[in-house]
């Protein structure tokens, strides 16, 4: 596959909980929405995230005890997906393809397979 993908198969929204502003947890400061799918910069690949986890890091954001960047944000990176699209300047290989299973590691720039399903 050369990576290459059929912008009919990407949808325009997606679904994501959103933090507007940080408050205690057992307040709901979570609004799940539709959101803008994101566009892949030329470095960098879209996931379909398949499931997210909440660590105990992205509740210390929520609730304000830990300063967010930008705002709203969508808080989870703990992720498993499959890739959708790629940036033009990443080079598709058997790992690194659309169709590719992948869960990355978080924070950091190389993405690392696990169970992985190769497009």
């Amino acid at each position: 596959m050369d990576g290459t993908i059929n912008a009919q198969d990407i949808r325009k929204t997606m679904k994501a909980c959103v933090l507007s502003s940080p408050a205690p947890v057992g307040t709901n400061p979570l609004r799940f929405e539709e959101v803008s799918t994101p566009t892949p910069g030329e470095n960098d690949i879209l996931v379909r995230v398949h499931a997210c986890g909440v660590c105990r890091t992205d509740l210390h954001v929520v609730e304000g005890e830990l300063p967010v960047k930008k705002s709203p944000i969508i808080p989870g990176h703990q992720i498993v997906g499959e890739i959708a699209a790629l940036g033009s300047r990443v080079r598709p290989d058997r790992r690194c393809a659309v169709g590719a299973v992948i869960a990355p590691r978080p924070r950091l720039a190389e993405p690392i397979q696990y169970a992985v399903r190769p497009a």
